[in-house]
């Protein structure tokens, strides 16, 4: 799904199943991604920087190469209440969300954002180090990309009628 130049909109209840990019946002304001399932994609959500105002809440992101991709170091959109099944934190209280947030941007998405040539390297062992440093010790990737309260089991049953 291409968004360019969208604006007061809802993305809901969609199945974004096998693509190289799930959803891509050029220029896409104060939209509400909710309630998607975005499987086995390449790119589940590719985010330029010039987008703004979104809030993607309560969406399925599972089995993708990347979950979210930037060409910014900053966000300013909205990740809230959604199911990452990269998540590795706990939930301590059991009340269904991590007690931990989650960046879904990955080391490797964003370099190959800047360096597209990268992307030949995409399963390489350099790769998988890289994101393990980065999971440990968060300095690279925007801050601001983040999920504060990720959901521990899967927000819609699609995954289940979709396998």
């Amino acid at each position: 799904l291409l968004l360019k130049d969208i604006s007061d909109s809802v993305v809901g209840a969609n199945i974004f199943l096998n693509n190289t990019v799930g959803i891509f946002m050029d220029d896409t304001t104060r939209t509400q991604f909710e309630g998607n399932l975005l499987k086995n994609n390449g790119w589940a959500l590719r985010s330029l920087g010039n987008t703004d105002s979104n809030k993607i809440y309560g969406n399925d992101f599972i089995a993708n190469t990347f979950d979210v991709s930037t060409n910014s170091g900053r966000n300013q959109n909205e990740f809230l209440g959604n199911y990452w099944d990269k998540y590795r934190g706990l939930d301590l209280n059991k009340d269904g969300f991590g007690d931990e947030p989650h960046r879904p941007v990955q080391l490797a998405s964003m370099l190959m954002e800047h360096y597209q040539v990268s992307i030949l390297l995409i399963h390489s062992l350099f790769f998988d180090i890289l994101n393990q440093i980065e999971n440990m010790l968060p300095i690279l990737t925007p801050e601001t990309f983040k999920d504060a309260r990720p959901h521990i089991r899967p927000v819609t049953l699609r995954e289940l009628l979709y396998d």
